[in-house]
C-alpha cells in the first residue's frame, strides 16, 4: 500500500507539483517550497560550486550542504547507463520516491523537497535530488571516533530504525556507521538511499553484518551492545531467533 502511495511524489497533486526553474523541470514539494529551496532549484551546479559546503565530492555523486538544505547531483557514470536510462527513471528520482516511501513508512530519514532530471537529446546526463538538512547532524561513525558511548536509548533507536527497514521489505545496500545520522537531539536518521531496494530475508541479513562488522572496530561498543541491538532488533520485529 505505501509502495503505490509512494507514487505520487512524482506526480501532480495537491503536496507535490511539476514546475520549471532554471531550464529544468523539477518535481517539488510543495509545502517544503521556501525561498532558499527556490534559489537552489533555479541553478543547481551554481550552489554546489560557490555556495555550498561540500560534503561529498565524486565522479559519481556530489552532495553539498548550505541554507538548511542539502543538494545530492548524480553524475553521469557508465555508457551503459545511457541505454537503460531510456526505459528507467534516472537514479535521483528513484531515491527521491524511496525516501519519501520511508517517511510514510515513519523511518527517520532527511525529508525530500525536490528533484529532477538532465538531459541531452534525450540521454540522461545528471540529475538532482534536493533535501532537507538533519539539523546538527554528525554522523554515528564521527560519535564513536570521538569516544561516544552508545547508551540504551540509542540502541534502541538504531534497532527499531532498522527493523522498521526490513519490515518494510527494504534492505539499505551499505548499512554502516557513515549512513546513521544523529541530530542536535540524539534523534538517529537513515542517510544515503541509494542503494535501497527490496530484497530478501537473507539480504536484511547482510544489512546486519555489515553494521555489526564497522560498529565492531570502534573501543566503545562491545560485545554486550551488539547484543543488546540485536534483542530489540528481533523483538521490533517479532522474530523468534536471531536472522543468521
Amino acid at each position: 500500500l505505501l509502495h503505490e502511495r509512494s507514487r505520487r511524489c512524482l506526480r501532480h497533486n495537491r503536496e507535490f507539483a511539476p514546475q520549471r526553474h532554471g531550464g529544468l523541470t523539477w518535481r517539488v514539494r510543495l509545502p517544503l517550497l521556501t525561498p532558499a529551496a527556490g534559489r537552489v532549484l533555479a541553478d543547481p551546479d551554481e550552489f554546489l560550486r560557490a555556495r555550498a559546503k561540500i560534503l561529498k565530492p565524486g565522479s559519481t555523486t556530489t552532495v553539498g550542504v548550505a541554507d538548511g538544505l542539502v543538494l545530492k547531483r548524480f553524475n553521469f557514470r557508465k555508457l551503459l547507463n545511457l541505454a537503460k536510462d531510456l526505459l528507467r527513471r534516472s537514479r535521483a528520482c528513484r531515491a527521491f520516491r524511496k525516501s519519501y516511501h520511508l517517511e510514510l513508512a515513519g523511518v527517520p530519514t532527511a525529508r525530500v523537497v525536490a528533484v529532477a532530471e538532465r538531459r541531452v537529446a534525450g540521454l540522461l546526463a545528471r540529475s538532482y535530488q534536493l533535501m532537507e538538512e538533519i539539523p546538527g547532524a554528525t554522523t554515528l561513525q564521527k560519535f564513536l571516533r570521538a569516544g561516544g558511548r552508545p547508551d540504551r536509548g540509542m540502541i534502541r533507536q538504531a534497532a527499531r530504525l532498522v527493523a522498521r527497514l526490513h519490515d518494510e521489505g527494504f534492505t539499505h545496500g551499505d548499512l554502516n556507521e557513515r549512513n546513521l545520522v544523529l541530530d542536535a537531539q540524539g534523534r538517529l536518521f537513515l542517510i544515503d538511499l541509494d542503494s535501497l531496494e527490496f530484497a530478501t530475508r537473507a539480504r536484511a541479513a547482510v544489512d546486519l553484518g555489515r553494521l555489526a562488522r564497522d560498529v565492531s572496530k570502534h573501543a566503545t561498543v562491545t560485545r554486550a551492545h551488539r547484543e543488546a541491538f540485536l534483542r530489540h532488533y528481533c523483538r521490533a520485529r517479532k522474530l523468534r531467533q536471531v536472522p543468521r
